[in-house]
């Protein structure tokens, strides 16, 4: 295992990798450091694991979420973060990553690194305090929710085309009835929304059966409240919309 220490401005990112890693990754994980993190005037550190490939990646997170006790663990994920032990951490999987167009591959490192920004607390991997009969529904608001401030945080900074590249690619995966991911890909789309093609954005209504411009509406007001407020309300929303939908 090797160490490579990035600073920019007050942050500090270690970038472990547990084999030999391409120059070039290494090289664009500063470049996205530094446009993501280099405006910023708070000291913290960030942990940015870098993996052979997907595999070896969510073997030892899944190592990592037994020893701390996390139950919910998504898999096929093309990066991961967390921040389990108090410190944020990113998890990279070279191979997939270098699959990828430049832009995309850009664009998730970017989206990786803001989340280790904004949600580097344990704070934001506990479930609120109410009760939730759909666990699925849960997890999926809980990262839309997060993905919508990434999102919005990207924008502030004038990084626009490297994640709208990202948000091609994930847009692309999507299984047309898969209700918990097009909720969860409501964050990574909606701050980038007036961007995004129709027919892109099409693909989302369609499985939501709701108006872009509502869901928009939704995540605007839900904005002004604290992080669990804002998951408890759009966690109430979807649910009505799935239970909606089901009599359409």
């Amino acid at each position: 295992m090797n160490t490579t220490v990035i600073k920019t401005g007050k942050a500090r990112i270690y970038l472990i990798h547990y084999t030999s890693v391409e120059n070039n990754i290494v090289g664009e994980i500063k470049d996205v450091a530094h446009r993501v993190l280099g405006e910023e005037t708070d000291e913290y550190v960030i942990h940015i694991h870098l993996y052979p490939d997907e595999e070896q990646l969510f073997s030892q997170l899944y190592l990592k979420a037994l020893k701390h006790g996390v139950s919910v663990l998504a898999k096929n994920m093309l990066a991961y973060h967390e921040a389990w032990t108090g410190i944020p951490c990113v998890h990279l999987p070279i191979r997939e990553l270098l699959k990828l167009d430049k832009l995309t591959r850009l664009g998730v490192i970017e989206h990786e690194v803001a989340h280790a920004k904004l949600h580097g607390n344990i704070y934001y991997y506990l479930a609120p305090p109410s009760t939730f009969s759909d666990l699925n529904l849960l997890y999926a608001v809980y990262c839309s929710v997060k993905d919508y401030e990434v999102g919005e945080y990207l924008k502030s900074r004038n990084i626009v085309k490297t994640q709208l590249s990202f948000i091609k690619y994930i847009l692309a995966t999507l299984e047309p009835e898969d209700y918990y991911s097009a909720v969860k890909l409501c964050g990574l789309l909606l701050p980038y929304r007036e961007k995004v093609s129709r027919t892109r954005i099409s693909i989302i209504e369609n499985i939501l059966q709701q108006n872009i411009l509502v869901l928009e509406k939704k995540y605007i007001e839900a904005s002004q409240k604290d992080f669990y407020e804002k998951v408890i309300e759009l966690y109430s929303f979807f649910e009505k919309l799935k239970k909606l939908n089901k009599y359409l």
